[in-house]
């Protein structure tokens, strides 16, 4: 049986007392009950802040600004589920810390978390087999920038924003067993030993050492003004890296009194912010580039003495390595990418966001036409502009390229690529604290400077007064203008390119906002109010709606197929563009209602499984799946005879044993209709279509029953069921 079903009992129900004690103890109120609309295009859409593996090296889980978790197999990659978090608007949600008990029974994960309802911060702890969440560590006083479990599971750890420092908790019931307040800045990584002793580093150039209960038994200042940002503890427990944000070094301590080792130290401009400890290997990475532009990872012989070999990492800034078995890595980008190196550093898998990466756009094509109808936008450094004419809902190649225009004379923008201190005519524009300007277009009036930024796109006068601004849900790495100054484009760093209305006062108005795959050219654009367009090969997956629930609870998703009907507006989505259209929108929305309620009542249809069926030695047999109403499993097979066949539900779980040699297998199910007239099931099996089951086509027992047969693959599988509303198939 594998490791990921097994947990202890005990474990479970105080874990469980704890949550549940805790989140009664401190509710002040709740999440926003206003639907959020929200990209899902299968990977992280922004900056992937950390990973954890389990203890095994099975299961691989990231967090990233766009405020979802997600787990993988960390063997091949394949996606195994996406949690959310419940959101606001701003950075409520955005998930910079993870950590997974050493069985994979259990998540912890936070960031920015909780803020927006309780005036405090909260961890969310997740169920992994159960698939939902089980409570919140609440009341905490700053934002959550690293977890981690004790190498038994029996604590966990976390490193906090601001100067509240570390706290260690009792993993059985939550109760503080040791806290550490006095830091002068923000703590922003903690780790265990073996043994269970904890070190901690913070911007405050110290590292701290804590004994298995919890009190600081030493504290050392690294020196040098730089900033230490991670740590990793040997296999053996007796060293200690740490890995500097802002210059090119690691220090190598004595993990019993943080007594120096050695210093390893490489050529560059950059940091080496990230650090891995195995196999008497160093490694670090970070914002240290290669001569072909990638990050470079560097790894050192943990003595300090011999030569550095390296390896090729991401293309921007790597957030976290971990050490895989067999002596490769673990990797965790901005790009945002998620990477497996094997022991030679070739990549055993490597999973990137579908979407265009819009970083260094303000060396390549972004123009918009005078109208601000048609995108001219070079998606890639290499490759063909596209152009994206909304006139006749076309995207295409751009002709050949064509300069785009310098800012217009008197309005001189300087500072601004990367800078906190971006200047209008040589004035300072005030940003906010870690706020950098990424781009910026002059409208050809010369009556305003847009100005993009990590958090907005900033309208500024000649008189380098700001006067309005629009808050973005990640940087804006190209800003266009129309030639008549009436429109703006922005393309983000979540893949998105946003159509702003710019009025004679300076006031912005988004119009729309389109999504769009590099490879396969799917898309969907959406305005304001949630009617939608897309490609006619897809795209209507891309996006959905999230509902949150209570502060302790997953939040519901929705994707726009399930609202297919009420929203699929092209003519609209066209006019809402030009300006035009309002009054056919506010109609509609009028008829449409309470958008929660019609999302709540267009549940789509469910799946029953019912039982799982092979043949063997010429004799059916079949394991029992009934009252499991989940439609997604994973299962896996092995080499052995008695390797398992593995179901993972959201409610419980199930082994089916199976031997090996069985090429085929029989999945059997009912669909219940809720709300919606059923259409299609299809079946996936390690993420490719195996066979789909039409209403009125396929074969249906008396009793409901319907079935697919499914090819096994040797090793992991991954089955699951999509059950489709009719209507989402229009």
């Amino acid at each position: 049986m594998s490791a990921v079903l097994v947990r202890s009992l005990s474990f479970l129900l105080a874990l469980f007392l704890w949550t549940a004690s805790a989140s009664l103890a401190f509710a002040q109120g709740e999440p926003p009950a206003t639907p959020f609309l929200r990209i899902d295009p299968g990977f992280h859409t922004q900056v992937v802040n950390r990973i954890a593996v389990d203890r095994d090296a099975r299961i691989l889980v990231s967090v990233s600004d766009d405020k979802t978790a997600r787990v993988w197999s960390a063997g091949d990659g394949a996606l195994l589920s996406t949690i959310r978090v419940p959101i606001a608007e701003g950075e409520e949600g955005a998930l910079y810390a993870v950590a997974i008990s050493p069985d994979a029974k259990t998540l912890l994960i936070a960031g920015s978390t909780g803020f927006a309802w309780d005036k405090a911060f909260a961890v969310y702890l997740y169920d992994l087999e159960k698939q939902r969440f089980r409570g919140r560590l609440p009341n905490l006083p700053a934002p959550i920038n690293h977890l981690a479990f004790s190498q038994d599971g029996s604590r966990f750890a976390l490193a906090l924003g601001g100067q509240a420092g570390i706290r260690i908790h009792d993993a059985t019931n939550g109760k503080l067993i040791g806290q550490d307040t006095e830091y002068q800045d923000r703590a922003t990584w903690i780790a265990f030993d073996r043994e269970g002793r904890a070190a901690a580093v913070g911007f405050d150039g110290q590292v701290r050492l804590y004994d298995v209960a919890g009190a600081r038994i030493a504290r050392r200042a690294l020196g040098n003004r730089g900033k230490p940002y991670s740590l990793a503890f040997s296999p053996a427990g007796d060293g200690l890296a740490v890995g500097f944000l802002d210059q090119p070094r690691v220090e190598l301590l004595n993990a019993r009194d943080l007594s120096a080792r050695a210093t390893l130290r490489a050529e560059g401009a950059g940091g080496l912010g990230a650090v891995a400890w195995s196999d008497g290997i160093v490694s670090a990475a970070g914002s240290l580039r290669g001569s072909d532009g990638a990050m470079q990872i560097r790894r050192w012989p943990a003595d300090g003495k011999g030569g550095v070999s390296l390896w090729t990492g991401a293309r921007d800034t790597i957030a976290q390595i971990l050490a895989a078995p067999g002596g490769g890595l673990f990797v965790a980008s901005a790009d945002p990418a998620l990477i497996r190196l094997d022991a030679s550093g070739r990549a055993a898998f490597t999973r990137t966001s579908p979407g265009f990466d819009f970083r260094d756009l303000v060396d390549r094509r972004l123009t918009l036409s005078a109208d601000g109808m048609m995108l001219d936008v070079q998606g890639a450094a290499k490759g063909p502009a596209l152009r994206i004419d909304w006139r006749n809902r076309s995207i295409a190649q751009a002709p050949a390229f064509e300069a785009p225009a310098s800012a217009p004379s008197g309005l001189a923008v300087t500072d601004w690529r990367n800078r906190p201190d971006p200047k209008v005519v040589g004035k300072l524009i005030a940003l906010e604290a870690e706020e950098l300007s990424r781009s910026f277009a002059a409208t050809a009036d010369r009556r305003f400077v847009v100005i993009g930024t990590d958090y907005a796109l900033r309208v500024i006068r000649p008189d380098a007064t700001e006067v309005s601004q629009a808050r973005l849900p990640a940087a804006a790495w190209g800003v266009a203008a129309s030639s008549d100054g009436r429109m703006v484009v922005a393309a983000l760093g979540d893949g998105t390119l946003r159509w702003f209305a710019l009025s004679a006062e300076g006031r912005l108005a988004e119009r729309l906002a389109l999504y769009l795959t590099a490879a396969d050219a799917r898309w969907i654009a959406w305005t304001g109010e949630g009617f939608f367009d897309h490609a006619d090969i897809g795209g209507k997956e891309l996006v959905g709606y999230q509902l949150n629930r209570a502060k302790g609870q997953a939040p519901d998703w929705f994707s726009f197929a399930q609202v297919y009907r009420l929203f699929y507006a092209p003519d609209l989505v066209s006019q809402r563009l030009r300006g035009e259209g309002a009054d056919e929108a506010r109609t509609r929305i009028a008829a449409i209602g309470d958008l929660r309620q019609r999302l709540e009542n267009a549940g789509p249809p469910r799946v029953e499984l019912v039982s799982l069926c092979w043949r063997e030695a010429g004799q059916e047999k079949c394991s029992d799946l009934a009252n499991t109403p989940v439609a997604t499993r994973s299962a896996a097979r092995g080499a052995a005879p008695e390797a398992s066949f593995q179901f993972v539900t959201a409610e419980q779980g199930a082994d089916v044993q199976l031997p090996v040699g069985v090429p085929s297998a029989e999945i059997r199910f009912k669909l219940i209709e809720q709300n919606a007239e059923a259409g299609p099931v299809d079946a996936f099996l390690n993420n490719r279509n195996v066979g789909r089951s039409i209403k009125g086509r396929s074969a249906i027992s008396a009793d409901g029953v319907q079935s697919l047969p499914v090819p096994i693959d040797s090793g992991l599988n991954r089955l699951e069921l999509r059950a489709y509303d009719q209507a989402a198939q229009a």
